[in-house]
């Protein structure tokens, strides 16, 4: 499994407005090889959104960055894209309660 984290400049809604222009993309998001789930993030104050996504593979990763990136830039709502790639160690990751038991 590896991480992806992305923020960018955001210029649409928070909350609700946001679950509102995004739903679509979120079923989207759902449907891209290797991907395992996503944590979607907002920081209303410096107006900026992105996600902590986990993926299979470092492949699945970078093809996905690719797509979304110009996708969300084609959209209008996003600017100033930063995005790094992460291995997991995930015998530590475990000691530290992931994936969190239910």
């Amino acid at each position: 499994m590896v991480i992806l984290q992305v923020d960018f400049d955001y210029k649409g809604g928070y909350d609700e407005d946001m679950f509102k222009e995004c739903e679509n993309l979120a079923k989207s998001i759902a449907c891209e090889p290797g991907f395992m789930w996503k944590i979607w993030t907002q920081n209303k104050e410096k107006n900026t959104s992105g996600g902590i996504y986990a993926f299979e593979s470092k492949d699945d990763a970078q093809k996905y960055i690719k797509m979304h990136l110009s996708r969300l830039e084609k959209s209008g709502l996003a600017s100033n894209f930063r995005y790094e790639i992460f291995e997991t160690n995930e015998k530590l990751s475990a000691i530290t309660n992931f994936p969190p038991k239910s």
